[in-house]
């Protein structure tokens, strides 16, 4: 059953989309909208190929899904339905379990009647890497898969693949779905068609810019998020920054009224250089609010702050190119010349 082979989300993706303005304007990143031309990457349908009217799978058919899918297809066994023994014929008997699950078999068929034609997002896709190629020329531009993950990943990324888990995506309306299997509202609000381009994006710009590597400090950490976001900005210019930042628009019209308020907050409980870990990742956590706020804060919100932040920078720095912006790694002085100070 789904609830069996429910592993452990994959939280560096969730995390953003996890991931907007009052009314859902617009702002420019500093750099204006490019006309780029688009990406040409191919869309396969994993899922169409794992699962069919066969009863079983031979080593027969492993071989030829792991000819087609290469790389993503022992990582799909090795992380979605956990098989540690890579034999064909093992992975045969695991992933024919895997496939006549009852629940994953309905999760397939709602997938389809939504999903039937994937040729739009394939398009949004495709339109959003043309930009990120526009700006990073030195990127290359992923195949793109749709799978189902039994609820374990929004999106899953290797260096030539973007996988897209459409049983994370059936519809905010779903939500006693997804509350079966753990997932509190605040999250599966965003499980919808409308999150599927930005969620790629943030899954691809964490995939080239591993947060691990930023320092353990909360201004660094906002700064990092602030970077993905500006990132959606670039390549998904059109996009409400409800969408992209996974706000409601009543939570984004809560931010930007008390904007100076929350930088206030930061100043005051002087945690924009902690390195405690327990005092600020609730600022960058995902949740329904943020505690030590009022009740009707939302949580992110040092992401958003970050956003803004960068944003400023960029503004302010018109002579940058976005790979410069990206690249650097002083948040300190990010913060000191975007100028950013919010007036109370």
């Amino acid at each position: 059953m789904i609830n069996k082979i429910t592993y452990s989300v994959s939280l560096a993706y969730l995390v953003a989309g996890l991931l907007a303005v009052s009314s859902c304007k617009r702002h420019s990143p500093g750099h204006g909208s490019v006309e780029a031309p688009p990406a040409s990457q191919p869309l396969k349908r994993f899922e169409h190929s794992l699962f069919t009217d066969r009863d079983s799978l031979t080593g027969d058919d492993i071989r030829k899904l792991r000819g087609e899918y290469g790389l993503f297809f022992d990582l799909y066994c090795k992380r979605v339905v956990r098989i540690t023994d890579t034999t064909d014929e093992v992975t045969a008997g695991f992933l024919t379990h895997f496939v006549n699950d009852p629940d994953l078999r309905m999760l397939k068929s709602i997938s389809d009647s939504i999903y039937s034609d994937f040729s739009d997002m394939h398009e949004r896709l495709n339109a959003a890497f043309g930009r990120a190629l526009f700006y990073f020329p030195d990127w290359k531009a992923p195949m793109y898969l749709t799978c189902l993950s039994a609820f374990n990943y929004q999106v899953i990324t290797t260096d030539e693949v973007l996988a897209i888990s459409l049983d994370m995506y059936l519809g905010s309306d779903r939500g006693l779905m997804y509350s079966s299997v753990g997932f509190p509202a605040y999250m599966s609000m965003r499980f919808s068609k409308e999150y599927i381009v930005p969620d790629c994006m943030k899954g691809w710009f964490q995939s080239e810019y591993d947060i691990d590597s930023v320092r353990n400090e909360l201004l660094s950490q906002m700064i990092y998020y602030g970077k993905m976001y500006y990132f959606l900005d670039l390549v998904l210019p059109d996009a409400p920054d409800t969408v992209k930042s996974g706000y409601t628009a009543a939570q984004l019209e809560w931010c930007n009224r008390n904007e100076a308020n929350i930088w206030a907050h930061f100043i005051e409980q002087e945690l924009l250089f902690s390195t405690d870990q327990h005092s600020y990742f609730k600022y960058l956590n995902d949740g329904p609010s943020t505690s030590s706020l009022p009740n009707d804060s939302p949580a992110r919100l040092g992401q958003w702050v970050g956003w803004r932040i960068v944003r400023s920078w960029a503004e302010a720095h018109p002579g940058l190119t976005p790979a410069a912006i990206l690249a650097e790694q002083d948040a300190q002085r990010i913060l000191h010349e975007s100028a950013y100070k919010p007036e109370l």
